[in-house]
């Protein structure tokens, strides 16, 4: 088997993904970043544009004192500008005086861009691509400067002599390396591959790299199609975070050289976990249809698909999930049949081997159950999110749950415009005869309903001190609709610190909902301790 040929990971995230909408990495998040992309075994990491701001000053002097392990570091910067030199350049001293291992430095490869843009002589931009590159080079090797040639392909289309004599005058000046970038997003794979190859032609020696972005929906596409003609250096973002819609996305260029079997890469089990890790750093929502690392990336729920993927794995799936870190899901919803109810069941790990023998050997109890689920969700609940809600439901149908909550009347809620919100509850617990009026304040209705519930239970369930509420989602579902009023459906993920569940609601009344969805994560909490408590005891036996 012939060996893989070195891929070079360069992560932009801490200075270009933070150019994105609504992201704010700041010192803290920038050097996250950077050790989250070292540990998961990216070459280089471009932590700042030292020059640009004072923050990505102390970014580089921290990561100096407390250095990445294997990652080495790259300062963003750019070719001086017109009528000015190196010396004067303040941008160009910025790269100078932070601690680096490599200088990126961008600059401009379009005939358009210089005349239109910059108002320089196309000559003009040449001299100053090769005097910026000549001063570099006395303080940093050659062999640590990156040219990111930008607007490279626009340019190459417009004038590609030009283009290459941007290049030009830069390999003149010794740089081992160029990333050819797609600044605007708009390229053809085709174009890109094309251009590719005619600079691997004319520049054999250098190593070319890719730099692209995604407002054409192409990032990865673009990418590949560089990677194809010989670019070996691929830049790109933690979840494709950067400017307007994004820069080619570091967990799909990842997944998508390592289905092409052909380049030395890091291990990607870890993959879907680092992109949560860069998500939570940079406070951004993850997009659950994210190929490869999103939630939903495995979920299969069409009744067809699930029954293709009873027999065999690759029925419907691209890649192992495994590959990335990620799991398949059958997922219960109106559009399923008993494949997808016999795939959840085998799942499910509070039910015990009594209960689910008894499920997958009766078909008219899986068609029962079936109905049921359909039922439920045409009244808007979300049991294809909601596994701790379907194992209730699916107990209840086969009346093996004893409730531990019981509602001894409506709860009520005081809720004054400009006063505090109160919740009255009155419950048993565990059967008890004995009614516990209690009484929860603050947090909003729902927050008291919570507060006043776990008075209530404090004494028989301590363990319910550690539930943490993770997310929270009320929306009215499609196609769902009752009279004038609209339903609405709740979502809610709990957590006791080990495990994490989650619980679904639906009602008009959007607290109602919302309550439903809590005592279903209460109730499955209790009921999964006890199941690992019955575990347990078998072992010992």
């Amino acid at each position: 088997m012939p060996e893989k040929e070195k891929i070079i990971l360069y992560d932009a995230t801490p200075r270009d993904g933070d150019q994105g909408g609504g992201i704010k990495l700041g010192k803290k998040g920038k050097i996250a970043i950077a050790r989250l992309s070292d540990d998961f075994g990216i070459d280089i990491v471009e932590a700042g544009y030292p020059a640009a701001n004072a923050d990505d000053v102390e970014v580089f002097e921290e990561l100096a004192e407390d250095p990445l392990r294997n990652a080495k570091v790259a300062a963003f910067g750019m070719t001086i500008r017109k009528d000015m030199t190196a010396e004067k350049d303040g941008f160009m001293q910025g790269v100078i005086r932070v601690p680096t291992d490599i200088a990126t430095i961008v600059g401009k490869s379009s005939r358009f861009q210089v005349e239109e843009i910059v108002k320089a002589k196309p000559d003009e931009n040449l001299r100053m691509i090769g005097d910026t590159f000549r001063y570099l080079k006395q303080d940093i090797s050659v062999d640590d400067l990156i040219f990111d040639a930008e607007h490279f392909f626009d340019g190459y289309k417009q004038d590609s002599d030009y283009s290459l004599s941007a290049l030009q005058a830069a390999y003149e000046e010794g740089i081992k390396s160029i990333t050819l970038c797609d600044t605007n997003g708009g390229a053809m794979p085709w174009e890109v591959e094309e251009a590719t190859e005619e600079v691997r032609r004319r520049f054999a020696d250098l190593l070319i790299g890719i730099h692209v972005h995604n407002c054409g929906d192409l990032g990865t596409a673009n990418t590949l199609y560089a990677v194809r003609a010989g670019a070996r250096l691929v830049q790109g973002t933690w979840n494709g975070y950067g400017e307007r819609t994004g820069n080619a996305d570091l967990c799909q260029i990842i997944a998508n050289l390592r289905k092409m079997d052909k380049f030395d890469l890091p291990a990607t089990e870890e993959l879907t976990e680092a992109s949560k890790k860069a998500a939570s750093i940079a406070k951004q929502s993850r997009n659950p249809r994210q190929p490869h690392v999103g939630k939903h990336a495995y979920w299969h729920k069409g009744g067809m698909h699930a029954s293709g993927m009873n027999r065999h794995s690759e029925a419907y799936e691209s890649s192992p999930p495994e590959w990335w870190g990620n799991e398949r899901r059958i997922v219960g919803s109106i559009q399923s049949g008993r494949s997808n109810l016999v795939s959840i069941v085998k799942r499910l790990p509070v039910l015990n081997k009594e209960v689910r023998d008894r499920i997958l050997h009766d078909s008219e109890l899986q068609d029962r159950l079936v109905r049921s689920l359909k039922k439920r969700e045409a009244e808007g609940y979300a049991y294809e999110e909601a596994d701790a809600s379907m194992t209730l439901l699916i107990l209840k149908e086969l009346e093996m749950f004893e409730p531990v909550i019981n509602e001894l009347d409506n709860p009520k809620i005081l809720d004054e415009v400009g006063g505090p919100t109160i919740a009255f509850v009155k419950v048993s617990i565990n059967g008890d005869d004995t009614p516990l009026h209690e009484v929860g304040e603050g947090g909003g209705p729902l927050g008291c309903l919570n507060s006043a519930l776990r008075k209530a239970l404090k004494d028989s369930h301590p363990e319910l001190k550690d539930l943490k509420l993770v997310l929270y989602r009320a929306g009215v579902p499609e196609d769902i609709l009752n009279g004038t009023s609209s339903i609405i459906q709740v979502i809610m993920e709990v957590t006791d610190g080990t495990n994490t569940w989650t619980t679904t609601g639906a009602d008009e009344d959007s607290t109602k909902a919302g309550w439903d969805a809590f005592k279903d994560a209460i109730e499955y909490k209790i009921l999964m301790d006890k199941t690992n408590q019955s575990s347990e005891s078998d072992d010992e036996e």
